[in-house]
């Protein structure tokens, strides 16, 4: 996946700092030279800097056309309140329940995750997918039981020498005891699994930065 713009920036901001650090590794291994006669360091004592403004503005410019960005530079909504906005699908209890699949909603969060990280849980995929507890709880039960009785069914009973009631009993276990003990402890766990990333923190603080630079560079 692209890096996002936050990502971009704050790496920006370790330029100098590492390509000092660069230099002065450079200058380490270099001292063992400097008794030879006629020995000159390329190195100077002030070390070479970037101008970060400059690289940031670059780098701020090339998202101008992002429709989210591109509110927060006319003043029509921050990417804060873009965030906000589209984090009302996870508030409360719908963090846990099916979502109607929303084009205009989902091209948003595409246009958001450009610009900073931890978007994953805003999107929706329709109430069949199992992104969250309900569905996919529903969906694993239902394959659970499923399964069993096909196994049950085609598998293992043409192959049992049993009585009728010996035959009804392994039914009941086959069909509905191991079946429901089986979701009862894979259903809340798979669902709880597949609905993480709804419960993930908000990137409230990278979009606060975002919205400093925007201050910064456009006001």
């Amino acid at each position: 996946m692209e890096k996002t713009l936050y990502y971009k920036l704050r790496s920006s901001e370790s330029i100098n700092e590492r390509l000092k650090r660069l230099v002065d590794s450079a200058r380490t291994s270099l001292k063992e030279f400097e008794s030879l006669p006629g020995f000159s360091s390329v190195l100077t004592e002030i070390p070479p800097q970037i101008d970060i403004f400059s690289v940031q503005k670059e780098l701020i410019k090339s998202y101008e056309s992002n429709p989210v960005f591109y509110d927060a530079v006319s003043g029509k909504q921050s990417i804060e309140d873009s965030l906000n906005e589209l984090s009302k699908v996870n508030k409360g209890i719908r963090k846990i329940l099916p979502r109607v699949k929303n084009s205009v909603h989902n091209k948003r969060v595409n246009q958001i995750e450009e610009l900073i990280s931890g978007t994953l849980g805003l999107r929706t995929y329709g109430i069949f997918a199992p992104d969250n507890l309900i569905t996919a709880g529903a969906e694993i039960t239902a394959m659970t039981f499923g399964t069993c009785y096909l196994l049950s069914r085609y598998l293992f009973a043409p192959n049992l020498n049993l009585s009728q009631e010996e035959f009804q009993q392994m039914m009941t276990i086959q069909q509905v005891i191991l079946p429901t003990t089986i979701s009862a402890i894979s259903a809340p766990v798979m669902g709880m699994t597949l609905n993480s990333p709804r419960f993930l923190s908000r990137p409230i603080n990278e979009a606060k930065y975002l919205d400093a630079k925007v201050q910064e560079f456009y006001r």
